[in-house]
């Protein structure tokens, strides 16, 4: 199976409840919610909550995250995008990889900002040292969903494109092609960040957006990963957030605020 490649051993420790971290009620307190395979999961509380809003709050409950697939939902402006892109950046070593998709930004900034978190930069002091970024990116994909280049010029193995963030097929299949090459490198786990689901609802229908987000989940339970989608609920109506919302594994809800 091709998940044993990034495959946990049943034996590792599970990941401590994100609500636990900031002294929030737990997650079995919280209201069940049906998802689409009829399964009963339980909406985590927010991400941030009381008088604990920093970053670094944030940034530890999403490290804390069981594999599965998650919304990131908050307004603009509350750095729900920096925060994916420093999940996926966080293991930084060479045992593990990661897969940013963009919407919104080219894959040439998505990378420099990408490298730059992977070598500790900005002040980001989670890890002891300073890693070569560059031998660590090789352990990353983009894929750009704003490409203006031919396809067939333009892909290579860490960066893919896709003509439209409605091109949900090509970015399906662009995100099979980028797991099945980091999980030939014997990676242990693998983090996905799609930077902004609210832009694909742009492009195309909801209900083609669904079976997307279903065939994302699908792949990370098959590679045992985990995945934050970025959300902003504003943009849209409740039957199209709660439609979303019982369509993934959580919904982690970044408040207004501080970060």
């Amino acid at each position: 199976m091709r998940r044993a490649a990034f495959g946990r051993s049943d034996d590792a420790p599970k990941p401590a409840d994100s609500s636990q971290l900031l002294g929030l009620p737990a997650m079995v307190e919280s209201t069940p919610v049906v998802n689409s395979r009829g399964a009963a999961w339980q909406r985590p509380p927010p991400i941030s909550s009381m008088d604990s809003q920093s970053g670094a709050d944030r940034q530890r409950a999403l490290d804390e995250l069981s594999p599965g697939t998650y919304l990131l939902s908050g307004a603009a402006y509350t750095g729900r995008r920096d925060l994916a892109l420093r999940f996926v950046s966080e293991p930084g070593c060479a045992s593990n990889a990661g897969v940013v998709i963009s919407p919104n930004d080219s894959a040439e900034t998505v990378s420099t900002r990408l490298k730059t978190l992977l070598a500790g930069g900005e002040g980001d002091q989670r890890r002891g040292e300073t890693p070569d970024r560059d031998a660590l990116f090789a352990n990353y994909g983009i894929i750009e969903c704003q490409s203006s280049h031919r396809e067939e010029e333009v892909q290579h193995d860490g960066v893919q494109y896709a003509s439209t963030p409605g091109a949900l097929t090509t970015v399906g299949v662009r995100l099979t092609n980028q797991l099945e090459r980091l999980a030939a490198g014997d990676r242990e786990t693998v983090r996905l960040g799609l930077l902004s689901l609210s832009t694909i609802l742009v492009y195309t229908d909801l209900e083609t957006v669904v079976e997307f987000v279903s065939t994302v989940r699908s792949l990370l339970d098959e590679f045992d990963g985990t995945g934050v989608l970025v959300f902003n609920p504003r943009m849209h109506d409740d039957q199209t957030v709660e439609t979303l919302a019982q369509t993934v594994d959580g919904v982690l809800d970044v408040p207004d605020g501080p970060r």
